[in-house]
């Protein structure tokens, strides 16, 4: 086996490789053997144990042939694929993350990270701090915290709703299929992609979780989007639209979308961020 490696290329150091090296060479002489000794059944003393060893040999030796003409990377990413498709097995790995996530402690001393969304000039586009500032756990109760900023200790305290500890997978999971929503392709907009709705269209804030509707039974979600803010809104809409059209001439239909302002209720945005993790694989 690790002969037939070299011959393709630089020795293997690695043992994965040369184990399965010495397995694809078991399995092929023991099937080559199997299927020999059926042919001699049939040559030297027919009936005798051919069917056997034909459904021995077979048994070994199809699986190293199906690896070698497909190749183990394709066939890696075929069952990869197979595993992708499983709407229910996303949704329970989406699950599973978020109990991770929830089952993180929140405790006194712990440093905090606030969003105050001021868009903070001193710091670049890339640079969180942009619009969080750290603070500091200074207090905990059974269904929330509080957290004192770190650039005013004097300043006011900021109570947060404890994200859900103790909650289980299977309760996230329910959570979030009662609670979630997509936006449909006619009721997007460049203004729900602007950073902010102020203005003019401070009022429509409040309406905005109208816009999304529940997924129905069995509906998936076809796109996700993960964008940043700051980008152009009209650009970002353009792109979109190129999209949705060519989704439309595939399949007969205009997408439908997952977009955190919507599809969030903004007024517990807690509850939907707890569970964002299925939202994602859904």
């Amino acid at each position: 086996a690790i002969l037939l490696l070299h011959r393709r290329g630089p020795r293997p150091t690695s043992p994965t490789i040369v184990l399965y090296g010495v397995i694809y060479s078991t399995t092929a002489a023991t099937g080559i053997r199997n299927l020999w000794l059926c042919a001699a059944c049939l040559l030297y003393r027919p009936r005798c144990h051919e069917t056997y060893f034909l459904v021995v040999g077979l048994t070994w030796i199809l699986p190293n042939l199906i690896v070698q003409c497909i190749g183990r990377q394709n066939l890696f990413y075929m069952m990869a694929r197979r595993f992708e498709k499983s709407s229910r097995r996303a949704q329970l790995d989406g699950a599973f993350i978020a109990e991770l996530l929830c089952s993180l402690p929140v405790h006194v001393g712990q440093n905090w990270w606030l969003h105050h969304g001021r868009d903070d000039p001193h710091f670049t586009l890339e640079d969180h701090r942009r619009n969080w500032e750290v603070g500091t756990v200074v207090s905990v109760a059974e269904d929330k915290f509080c957290v004192k900023l770190s650039s005013s200790p004097h300043g006011p305290m900021h109570w947060m709703a404890v994200p859900g500890l103790g909650s289980t997978a299977t309760e996230l999971l329910r959570q979030a299929k009662d609670g979630l929503r997509c936006v449909e392709w006619t009721r997007m907009t460049p203004m729900l992609l602007r950073d902010s709705l102020s203005g003019p269209f401070e009022d429509f804030a409040d309406k905005l979780h109208d816009i999304s509707r529940p997924v129905n039974f069995h509906e998936t979600i076809d796109f996700f989007m993960s964008h940043s803010w700051h980008d152009d809104p009209v650009a970002k809409f353009s792109k979109l639209e190129e999209v949705a059209e060519i989704f439309f001439r595939k399949h007969g239909r205009y997408p439908t979308f997952w977009l955190d302002k919507v599809c969030i209720d903004q007024d517990f945005i807690s509850d939907g961020l707890k569970v964002l993790p299925v939202n994602v694989m859904a």
